[in-house]
């Protein structure tokens, strides 16, 4: 198939930053009305319309990721490549309240439907992010960065501080200081899952481990019960810590040690047919 929008490779930066803009009006359309349509109890409706909605912007996105010629990245390269990215998921699994949950100070007040209508919606999102940052955004920056080992580094910075700047949009719901908290794990999230396509993991890969990080840290505050001291007890913090400075430092020396062919199939131009 011709890639009608190869043009936009000639200016990756500037291209980046349409991408950019693109999703964030995006993510400010509303939602909530389609989930109406299926569902009149309120939590159903908006969890089935922020994920329908969702999967119809990532589907736009991943057109213009077919005609950018980025769309050869959306699957592992080898089952090698996700072997390398596993530990992603440790950082994905542990974003569960496991301590607070097996202490009882956490617990879930809703089953059954919600939590499949509330995992829908969180492998949406991760699908339309990753598809948005990993699958276009990234590999632009890293056109412009260039494959060495300064410029790797470089777009890993650059993609993941854009996307964790998206998340900056929650501030029109009010003044709070948890979405900084949120940008900056978005931050750390969005390096991680780019280390993991230099390891060949995939885009499709990073959605999937993006959805689980999103289903297991909000599952709580969205479908049960448990205050920010309860779920972030010291034992949880030191099991957080303990695994994201693992995870850290694994993927800062694959970054290191990685050759830089890897980082040159993902902005490698298509051929025309």
């Amino acid at each position: 198939m011709k890639k009608r929008m190869l043009y936009l490779r000639k200016t990756p930066v500037q291209s980046a930053f349409i991408i950019y803009l693109l999703a964030l009006g995006l993510i400010l359309f509303p939602t909530q009305w389609l989930g109406d349509l299926f569902f009149a109890e309120e939590k159903m409706a908006v969890l089935f319309g922020l994920g329908g909605m969702r999967v119809v912007m990532g589907a736009v996105m991943a057109l213009i990721a077919v005609h950018t010629g980025f769309s050869a990245s959306f699957l592992p390269r080898s089952v090698k490549g996700v072997l390398l990215a596993l530990p992603a998921v440790l950082i994905a699994v542990n974003n569960l309240p496991i301590v607070a949950l097996a202490r009882g100070d956490a617990s879930l007040l809703y089953g059954g439907a919600y939590i499949a209508v509330f995992l829908f919606e969180c492998l949406a999102v991760g699908f339309f992010e990753e598809v948005t940052f990993r699958g276009i955004v990234f590999p632009l920056l890293l056109q412009k960065t260039g494959t060495s080992v300064k410029g790797r580094f470089i777009a890993i910075l650059g993609s993941a501080a854009m996307f964790g700047l998206l998340h900056a949009v929650n501030l029109l719901n009010g003044f709070s200081g948890a979405v900084f908290l949120q940008m900056g794990y978005s931050f750390l999230i969005g390096a991680m899952l780019a280390v993991a396509m230099f390891a060949g993991a995939g885009v499709i890969f990073c959605a999937l481990v993006h959805g689980v990080y999103n289903f297991c840290g909000m599952l709580i505050s969205e479908l049960g019960q448990g205050g920010f001291s309860a779920i972030w007890n010291v034992p949880e913090i030191i099991l957080t810590a303990a695994v994201a400075l693992a995870v850290i430092a694994y993927f800062v020396v694959f970054t290191l040690k990685s050759k830089g062919e890897s980082a040159r199939e993902l902005i490698a131009l298509p051929e025309q047919e």
